[in-house]
């Protein structure tokens, strides 16, 4: 697939403000806060198709990592990906995704995430489900008292370090939580100006064990106030039911709190009742292995060894293409290239294997794996982890 020379970074603030207004037109935003949604992403991380004297395609790339198996592996976010009405129908969508994974392929990171407008579109590019985004809410009168002898006091304004390290302890071993960049960082720091960011801390001598980020809001003719998690994370046991205890004590002026959690969220069993899971949202984002050798060697592993040989079919990308065989001894993986493998793997089913979201069997299901099944327990174990989830929608 050769350089297209349609498709590259914006030229200027002319490309830039225009690429602003066709988000705005594409998702019915305002052209203000997308021009300072990409402001804050910078120019450098924009990309854009042109036609004939306008702007046929763009989107935007959150350069970061994504957890897998303990390790952050880097990989881009996509997101603003907005075609004009007069450019659709043309292939001009196509063409700007597949100008930009040529880019990643050869300069960028070993993964791709993004969240689809569209899973069909983004399947015919080797992406694939690979994790959940869960939003969920309780009443706080409908949570047990919960005490704890952990302190808790206000979030300061030199406490953000103390906050991603509590994040990074705390999210690493979740396959798919992001490895978060200074920019998404910040956003979790910007609400509107009707809103108060607030923050608490919960500590064990001194030491952070978990964080709450939040704002609070009055619905119009209601005294009752709702709370919206902006980010959360412990990493005790003891530090997640101190959590507990803050949102339990807010309900004599809380009446709903919303919240984000893993499909399997060890908070979820402290709200849940009779097993119903208060979700009020879920979606599932698409990952896509960009790079198969650096993917797998790029990611953590468990303390397992085992072998495993498959063939790799990608569409998109050849170099991907042919056997492999992959080792996982001692927590690392070698990669090598096999003669001949007698297992088919499609590069969307090693997407939603790598994060975790399905096994061999599951593949063999959906037609992403065939062939000889030998090594379907070896592949099993090697990718087995928590159920792939981020906290975060870019």
């Amino acid at each position: 697939m050769a350089r297209n020379a349609r498709y590259g970074k914006p030229d200027g603030a002319a490309e830039l403000r225009e690429y602003a207004q066709l988000v705005a037109a594409t998702f019915a935003g305002e052209i203000e806060p997308m021009q300072a949604w990409i402001d804050s992403l910078g120019a450098q991380n924009v990309r854009v198709l042109r036609g004939d004297g306008k702007i046929d395609a763009g989107l935007s790339i959150y350069d970061m990592g994504q957890f897998f198996g303990g390790r952050s592996v880097p990989c881009w976010g996509l997101a603003g990906v907005a075609i004009p009405s007069h450019a659709r129908g043309r292939g001009c969508g196509y063409e700007l995704m597949a100008a930009n994974l040529r880019e990643q392929v050869e300069d960028g990171p070993p993964l791709a995430v993004l969240y689809p407008a569209s899973t069909a579109f983004y399947c015919k590019f080797g992406y694939e489900q690979a994790g959940h985004f869960v939003g969920a809410s309780v009443r706080p009168l409908e949570l047990r008292p919960f005490r704890s002898r952990l302190h808790a006091r206000p979030l300061g304004s030199d406490d953000w370090p103390a906050l991603r390290a509590v994040y990074t302890r705390a999210r690493q071993g979740e396959n798919g939580s992001l490895d978060r960049n200074d920019e998404l960082w910040e956003r979790k720091r910007r609400v509107a100006a009707s809103q108060i960011l607030q923050g608490t801390i919960i500590e064990r001598e001194g030491k952070p064990e978990a964080y709450l980020l939040f704002t609070l809001t009055r619905q119009p003719g209601r005294l009752m106030l709702n709370m919206a998690i902006r980010d959360w994370a412990h990493t005790t046991a003891e530090a997640g039911e101190a959590m507990m205890a803050q949102l339990y004590g807010q309900r004599s002026v809380v009446e709903e709190i919303s919240f984000q959690a893993a499909p399997n969220d060890a908070r979820l069993r402290l709200v849940v009742h009779d097993g119903v899971v208060p979700v009020s949202e879920t979606m599932l984002w698409m990952l896509r292995v960009v790079r198969v050798r650096d993917a797998l060697t790029g990611r953590g592993w468990p303390a397992v060894e085992a072998e495993a040989a498959f063939t790799i079919t990608d569409d998109v990308v050849p170099e991907n293409c042919g056997s492999w065989r992959l080792r996982v001894k001692d927590g690392k993986a070698e990669v090598k290239r096999e003669r001949r493998a007698r297992a088919t793997l499609d590069i969307r089913g090693l997407a939603a294997l790598y994060s975790g979201f399905q096994g061999p069997a599951g593949l063999r299901r959906m037609g992403l794996l065939e062939g000889d099944d030998q090594h379907d327990g070896a592949l099993a174990v090697m990718f087995a982890g928590p159920a792939p989830w981020m906290a975060d929608i870019f």
